[in-house]
């Protein structure tokens, strides 16, 4: 019998790590569980009445480098249509270089110098190739989104991994996660249980309120502001009501300071996010290697993915998915 892989969360990451983990040539047996009724993760779209897309989470990806290309790779494999249309929000005081940009600190140690090494070449891999991707270097896109929204890459994972007979559970939030003797997982779900020979956790390691101040000029309809951070923390401990109506106000303020509009939005849409951002303060890279050597170090059958781990871009998520598909395969599956 093959292996049973369950995979914990619906989000990029787990969509990810089911996608690769389907793709091998022998694949294993695959079970994607969500908590919620819905896959994605913080990437979700609304349409607005006048028919414009609304983000909620992610408005784009970059399709810079190897990651941005990997993941123009898998959209062109789902056969999607995308069009040429940020990221971190927290105190850059506080955030971690070599967790939060990798490759500029590998630039530094390998050089001593982030723009010598940048030039050098120091932290860049190989990129793939594909039509799509020649298509984003020749327009030169910046960003590229989904014409439904983002939301649409997501939904179009989930209809290709019931096609290569992954199972999707939905609204089964994990109980249990206890290893039995034999060396299996039993997975402890709300009205079931599973057995697994591997657990991949692409659910968050940790949460905390990760609101920054995001003000741009966008060229699909309507703008986004984002708010938050200590300014957003001060306002909860002094008790005050959170509301969306003063949302909506510190909203049109910041519009009309940083960017100069004055007249009122034709439609607006507040949401609140709580710990969408994982922030990875100084010593981040030192807990996960220690995590990684206590994995090791008890031979447990678990591997972590996800945003609170190695990067919290969405073509971050992605390619930890992969790499955590990867670790259970023991070799590269099919892009």
């Amino acid at each position: 019998m093959g292996r049973t892989v369950v995979v914990l969360g619906g989000g990029i990451s787990g969509l990810a790590a089911s996608y690769h983990l389907s793709r091998a040539p022998c694949p294993p047996k695959v079970v994607l569980v969500e908590s919620s009724e819905r896959l994605g993760g913080w990437i979700r779209s609304v349409r607005g009445p006048n028919g414009a897309i609304f983000e909620l989470g992610p408005r784009g990806i970059r399709p810079a480098g190897a990651l941005g290309a990997r993941t123009l790779l898998l959209v062109a494999s789902l056969a999607m249509d995308s069009l040429c249309r940020g990221v971190f929000a927290g105190n850059s005081r506080e955030l971690s270089i070599r967790s939060c940009f990798p490759s500029l600190f590998q630039a530094e140690q390998t050089h001593r110098s982030i723009l010598l090494g940048l030039l050098l070449g120091a932290g860049r891999t190989p990129q793939p190739d594909s039509a799509l991707i020649r298509q984003a270097l020749a327009e030169r896109w910046s960003q590229w989104s989904l014409r439904g929204g983002l939301e649409m890459l997501p939904q179009a994972l989930e209809t290709h991994l019931t096609s290569r007979g992954v199972s999707v559970l939905r609204g089964q939030p994990v109980c249990g996660l206890s290893l039995q003797a034999e060396g299996r997982w039993k997975v402890s779900l709300r009205d079931s249980s599973l057995e697994a020979d591997h657990v991949i956790s692409a659910i968050p390691a940790s949460g905390i309120w990760t609101f920054g101040a995001i003000f741009r000029r966008s060229r699909s309809p309507g703008n986004r502001v984002m708010l938050g951070g200590s300014w957003l923390q001060t306002l909860e401990a002094s008790g005050c009501v959170l509301s969306q109506e003063l949302f909506q106000q510190r909203a049109q303020e910041a519009a009309a300071t940083q960017l100069g509009l004055k007249e009122m939005p034709s439609h607006c849409l507040v949401h609140l996010h709580k710990n969408c951002i994982p922030q990875y303060t100084l010593g981040h890279w030192q807990k996960l290697e220690s995590a990684r050597q206590f994995l090791t170090a008890h031979r447990l059958p678990l591997t972590l993915a996800g945003a609170s781990y190695e990067g919290v871009a969405v073509n971050d998520c992605i390619e930890s998915g992969r790499q955590a598909a990867v670790s259970v395969l023991g070799t590269e599956p099919n892009s």
